[in-house]
């Protein structure tokens, strides 16, 4: 059954290259009957004072203009924004008073080794960033008609970015945060530092016992030896998420009512590390939207950065039963997933789009399988997928059969580039 939303998301540059009514009229023809535009607006004066970051020049102010042509061919209009939290900023010296710190005070800075031009991160802690945006939604939900927002980067980042993000945040703001809503900060700090401790010297013998045996991550909870505040924290950095969107939400919906509005979500399995529990995003938001566009990045990328993290702590460490440890961990020992880093990362063909032995379509719907799954079904399930010119015509066709067969409210597609080729993959994947 095809979906009732089938959108795209697109920036302005695209959409006019080749001007807007052809390119509007080009996703129509090929069955997208949502624009999911980003950029495009101007905050009003006293919004744009709030915004902790340094100010660019004003970018065109097109929704209307675009508003207009939609209504013509009768195409829903959403805007995507980046909340500026995860992967946002160049450097976290850019703004000091802002980034996310590890157990240690320090700043976490992007592992880009693996090709993936990673950014540094911001706190969702932070309430100079919250402030801002939630003037900027009630801002944006008045002067614009629009049938939905969606947020992105309203996150933590994940440890594909750089493991220490599983150690993060300890900002003065998130400490602050956390006594305001009842953690012991220092003791889940103390108690993280204990489980890198326990990392840094990682013993070959019972990692490849565990790897035989199929051992969970309730396992390695106890071979670390991770105390009670330090699990503890991982709800408080989701709990902090949850308060961000509910803020935002309710300063949107305040001005109009019926528009969707809530964020994209991390994939099922690996949600909690960065901040999203499904259930609780879904009772806040509109709806929910799984990110399966970054199967690469938001999962092989995982696996491989935890591998060679872990290796060079401990070069005793054998990099296949590493692996084999890890994929068993998250449930993806039965997936054929590559015993090597260089099979599994692959060959970066453009941006995140990398050339990899791992089977993505299989990750890609095991994902989707349990976003339906863990989801309560009160909200829609908008999926999101990736169709653009870096992928083969099969490789679009393969990723929408891995989601269609589980049955969602609406597929995303990330992101048109003027490429009708790519449109005619997502028309026949929908066909097939």
């Amino acid at each position: 059954m095809t979906p009732k939303h089938i959108g795209v998301y697109a920036g302005s540059e695209a959409l006019y290259r080749e001007g807007l009514g052809r390119s509007l009229d080009l996703l129509r023809d090929h069955g997208i009957n949502t624009l999911i535009l980003g950029g495009g607006f101007r905050a009003s004066s006293h919004v744009e004072e709030m915004n902790p970051f340094r100010r660019s020049a004003p970018q065109p102010e097109i929704i209307p203009e675009v508003r207009k042509s939609c209504e013509e061919r009768d195409l829903s209009l959403w805007l995507v924004v980046n909340v500026s939290y995860a992967e946002c900023i160049q450097r976290p010296t850019d703004y000091p008073e802002l980034a996310v710190r590890d157990v240690f005070g320090n700043f976490i800075e992007p592992d880009q080794r693996f090709g993936f031009k990673w950014s540094a991160s911001c706190c969702p802690s932070n309430p100079a960033i919250r402030r801002y945006f939630t003037a900027l939604f009630e801002d944006l939900a008045t002067r614009y008609d629009l049938d939905g927002i969606t947020l992105t980067h309203l996150r933590f980042s994940p440890p594909s970015h750089s493991f220490m993000n599983l150690f993060s945040c300890f900002c003065p703001f998130c400490i602050e945060k956390a006594r305001e809503f009842g953690y012991d900060a220092e003791k889940a700090r103390k108690q993280l530092i204990g489980a890198l401790e326990e990392l840094r010297k990682l013993d070959v013998w019972k990692v490849r016992e565990l790897s035989n045996e199929g051992a969970t991550i309730l396992d390695a909870v106890q071979l670390l030896g991770i105390g009670e505040e330090a699990l503890k924290w991982f709800e408080f950095k989701a709990r902090v998420v949850a308060e961000n969107l509910a803020e935002f939400h309710d300063a949107a919906k305040n001005q109009r009512s019926h528009m969707f509005f809530s964020c994209d979500n991390y994939p099922p399995s690996f949600a909690l590390l960065v901040g999203h529990r499904y259930r609780e995003l879904e009772k806040i938001g509109d709806f929910l939207s799984p990110l399966l566009n970054h199967p690469t990045i938001f999962q092989t990328l995982i696996f491989a950065e935890t591998c060679k993290t872990l290796m060079e702590w401990n070069r005793d460490l054998e990099e296949p039963q590493l692996l084999r440890f890890l994929y068993g961990l998250t449930g993806y020992g039965d997936l054929g997933l590559p015993d090597s880093l260089p099979r599994l990362v692959g060959l970066q063909k453009r941006g995140d789009a990398f050339e990899t032995e791992a089977p993505l379509p299989r990750l890609i719907h095991r994902e989707a399988v349990k976003a339906k799954v863990l989801a309560s079904g009160s909200k829609p399930l908008f999926m999101v997928l990736e169709a653009h010119s870096s992928l083969s015509h099969k490789s679009i066709v393969d990723r929408i059969d891995a989601v269609k067969r589980v049955g969602v409210d609406g597929l995303f597609f990330t992101s048109f580039d003027g490429d009708s080729a790519s449109l005619k993959a997502i028309e026949d994947g929908f066909e097939a």
